[in-house]
């Protein structure tokens, strides 16, 4: 991942459009911090900002499943929601690993 990857003003657009749930400051550090730890090719990807949509997608679908309070508000904090966002798709990363299934190296 490049040192200079980073939120741009059309990523935002698209996510308030697409994921209006998803903390994207938290989500951009998790992304960022996941990508950058994974050793040589297993950390490499053809087009980031695609990558990081569906990273985006997954965690609104996340948000979606936990459900929301009648004021459009999280049941749990953003802090645990973005936790448990983290510890579910670095699950679903290494099962994809050991089972020999990664795409778009």
């Amino acid at each position: 991942m490049n040192e200079d990857f980073e939120l741009k003003p059309d990523m935002k657009e698209w996510a308030s459009l697409h994921t209006p749930h998803v903390d994207l400051e938290a989500a951009l550090e998790e992304f960022i911090d996941y990508w950058r730890a994974l050793p040589g090719t297993r950390g490499y990807k053809l087009d980031w900002v695609a990558t990081w949509r569906n990273r985006m997608r997954e965690l609104e679908a996340q948000s979606q499943r936990y459900g929301r309070n009648g004021n459009g508000a999280s049941n749990r904090s953003k802090s645990t929601q973005s936790l448990e966002a983290t510890r579910s798709y670095i699950a679903r990363k290494e099962a994809e690993v050991a089972n020999g299934n990664r795409k778009g190296n």
